[in-house]
């Protein structure tokens, strides 16, 4: 069904769904068209930004922060996240974490790698700096799209940190994870 343009979306404040329950939704709905299409929904990120905030207790930058490509904010602490995902399906392709904009605002990359049925298993964390020291070290004839900020999920993985586990849970804390790295 189709809204008519001259008729603008009602704000309701008993919502139908709770954002849990969207996402609960949403990640069963990308799992399935998958599965019956054999393509990829493009909701990875939104979930990843969800999951990192409920998992590592995170925030939002508020819209009077100006913070350029920022997803979110350590509470009581300076870190800033560009957050990232990949979902990793059986067919062991070798997969790159999406385009990170170095000239963002953010102090770390969070990349939260998920199972088939978009659920969260690991999220690494990998400073910013320690990005930039990798991709100048690449060799002047080395592919333009790591110059622009791709990395490979393996890469990411030997460089950063596994912060949290679905089997273990919180690994390195954020207070901790920045005290290590100051």
């Amino acid at each position: 069904m189709m809204i008519p343009m001259n008729n603008p979306p009602v704000k309701n404040t008993d919502t139908l769904y709770q954002l849990d329950e969207l996402m609960t939704q949403t990640r069963k709905l990308a799992a399935q068209y998958r599965l019956q299409t054999g393509q990829i929904l493009p909701i990875s990120n939104e979930l990843a930004k969800y999951d990192a905030q409920q998992i590592l207790d995170l925030c939002s930058p508020t819209s009077d922060q100006k913070l350029k490509s920022v997803d979110c904010i350590a509470k009581g602490t300076n870190l800033t996240f560009q957050v990232k995902a990949r979902v990793v399906f059986k067919v062991h392709a070798p997969q790159r974490v999406g385009q990170l904009n170095l000239l963002g605002d953010w102090t770390q990359t969070l990349l939260v790698i998920y199972d088939e049925s978009y659920q969260p298993d690991e999220i690494y964390a990998l400073e910013k700096s320690m990005i930039l020291d990798f991709l100048n070290t690449l060799p002047k004839g080395s592919s333009h799209k790591n110059k622009r900020g791709a990395i490979s999920v393996a890469k990411f993985k030997a460089l950063g940190e596994l912060i949290w586990s679905i089997e273990q849970g919180i690994i390195i804390p954020l207070d901790q994870f920045v005290s290590t790295r100051d």
